[in-house]
């Protein structure tokens, strides 16, 4: 019942798929920065308080707690946009912890499923 521009159709589905069938029902993902709407649409918990990670970056401990539980929950499965250009114009703020986040997800995820603004990546 959602209606997104046809380009983002097969993308979409695609994730939500891909998330529904590799994971177990409760199962949490992570989606970074701004992709909660995956953990909605394929009905898995968000890790942190937010479902959208971009939201932490709002206060610095917020973020600790965030990453913190990240850390310790290691999720198997982590959606993470390519670009982060809706950030750009905060980077002087936020690109602290966007490098946090991003050298955390290079040290420990692969890139499992790739799509076209979207990449689903899995826990080494």
């Amino acid at each position: 019942g959602i209606i997104v521009p046809l380009a983002q159709v097969e993308e979409i589905d695609g994730v939500v798929k891909y998330i529904i069938s590799n994971t177990r029902e409760r199962e949490c993902v992570f989606a970074f920065p701004d992709l909660g709407t995956y953990n909605f649409l394929a009905n898995r918990p968000p890790v942190g308080r937010f479902y959208s990670a971009d939201f932490s970056f709002m206060d610095s401990k917020w973020f600790e707690e965030m990453f913190e539980e990240l850390k310790n929950a290691k999720p198997r499965f982590i959606i993470c946009a390519k670009e982060f250009s809706r950030l750009k114009p905060f980077m002087p703020t936020v690109g602290k912890y966007i490098e946090t986040i991003d050298h955390f997800l290079q040290e420990n995820y692969e890139i499992r499923k790739s799509f076209s603004t979207v990449n689903v990546l899995e826990r080494n």
